[in-house]
């Protein structure tokens, strides 16, 4: 994201060598050495250090945890119901032990009562896992509150020129000002302005309007503080409204794409690309309220990292993803994310609002929450709050924090009862669902 309309690399080819094919790698190696050339070892070796090596991947060099194999379990299969339990990690877990053993019954077609423990042990892996996804671990808190996504519909390469921004400005206020819903929220960095530089009067309109209506609107916008020696730039959804002014400011960057790592500020410098250096939100902040709910705000990646969503437990009622995915084009990424933002939901028990914030250019396939998923039509959706009432609490399996480098064993709070709404996005030329 930058003013010049120019879009720093999200994810190098060298992060996404290091991510993608390396961990893996050290799995097979930790297999074999460990294992040596005794097959029912590698099996039995096998998934543990898969498991470990998305850990790694997780947290190192800031973390990465795309597309894990636990992930790919999600909405569908009867392993996500290990999600809560175990969280996103401990799928990956379950999911390469039924590899492990589908391979092990592989080995010989002969029937023996190894053979039969065998099918025994997967089916009872699928048993519990499907038992699991029954249960009911979270309870209502409150009436059922409508969000409104609004989606500006402007193209990646044209939202930071200056011939752009005042019809932008003046879009969203228009969406905004039409939106029939208590809860209004906006896509990542959606006003092509920082937010301290906007008229006066653009603000003073927008929260007017939310006062008058008992409306609350969740922007997403730059913030900058100028207050220390150098300006400071926050990725930020920000609340205007009757409850006063709030904010969430990003604090999982991207790397290169949102701060520079040591050492190589030269290559920002060299390249004159603004906003390439943003400063991180503090590690712990509160959820936002709106419309009466708790909203656990995760911008962009950020809800890929399970074991940040959970700080904001068990305050948060509702999870809400606000994103850009105009970077990624027609690739099969956004999917991909939606799949991230699903296991989240599975691991809280929380409704997860996702704002998806990219630029209508095809219809694309709704995926749905399943239990409860239901629209109210147009660009609303309603969404209840969920508190951990008949929740227990146990150990999860996530990464160390890369600020404190400590291992972190969480204690969370694990339903199975979740649904993701499918972002409904209606564009000004489009009146399809993406």
């Amino acid at each position: 994201m930058t003013p010049a309309g120019r879009a720093p690399a999200k994810a190098p080819a060298a992060r996404i060598l290091a991510h993608g094919l390396l961990a893996p790698a050290l799995a097979g190696w930790i297999t074999v050495r460990f294992g040596r050339d005794d097959t029912a070892a590698r099996l039995a070796i096998a998934p543990a250090a898969f498991m470990a090596s998305e850990w790694i991947r997780g947290w190192i060099f800031t973390g990465f945890p795309w597309n894990t194999i636990g992930t790919s379990q999600v909405p569908s299969s009867p392993l996500a119901g290990f999600a809560p339990v175990l969280g996103a990690y401990g799928v990956s877990l379950a999911a390469a032990g039924v590899a492990a053993l589908l391979v092990a019954l592989g080995r010989s077609l002969a029937m023996s009562p190894t053979r039969f423990t065998i099918f025994g042990v997967i089916a009872a892996m699928f048993a519990v896992g499907g038992a699991l996804r029954t249960v009911t671990w979270t309870d209502p808190a409150g009436p059922p509150l409508t969000v409104a996504l609004l989606q500006g519909d402007v193209p990646q390469g044209l939202k930071w020129r200056d011939d752009m921004r005042v019809a932008t400005l003046l879009d969203y206020r228009r969406m905004i000002f039409d939106a029939n819903a208590k809860v209004v929220v906006l896509p990542e960095t959606a006003l092509p302005e920082f937010f301290d530089r906007l008229p006066p009067d653009y603000v003073a309109s927008l929260t007017d309007h939310a006062r008058a209506t008992g409306k609350e609107i969740l922007l997403g916008t730059v913030e900058r503080d100028a207050t220390g020696p150098e300006d400071a730039y926050y990725n930020s959804v920000v609340r205007l409204g009757g409850s006063g002014p709030a904010s969430y400011r990003k604090r999982h960057l991207v790397v290169f794409g949102e701060f520079i790592p040591p050492g190589f500020r030269w290559v920002y410098a060299f390249l004159k690309i603004p906003l390439g250096d943003m400063a991180r939100g503090a590690a712990r902040q509160p959820p936002i309220e709106a419309g009466g709910t708790r909203f656990a705000v995760a911008i962009c990646y950020e809800d890929l990292f399970g074991e940040e969503m959970i700080d904001f437990l068990p305050d948060a009622q509702v999870l809400l993803n606000v994103s850009n995915m105009a970077w990624f084009g027609d690739s099969l990424a956004p999917e991909q994310h939606l799949q991230a933002s699903q296991a989240r939901a599975l691991e809280t028990g929380r409704w997860n609002r996702r704002h998806r914030g990219d630029r209508c250019a095809r219809p694309r396939r709704v995926a749905a929450a399943w239990f409860h998923a239901r629209y109210a039509g147009g660009e609303r959706g309603a969404s209840q709050g969920r508190d951990a009432l008949r929740a227990f609490r146990q150990c999860a399996l996530h990464p160390p924090r890369v600020r404190d480098a400590a291992p972190r064993v969480a204690a969370r709070l694990s339903p199975v009862e979740s649904s993701l709404y499918a972002t409904p996005c209606r564009c000004r030329h489009s009146s399809s669902w993406s």
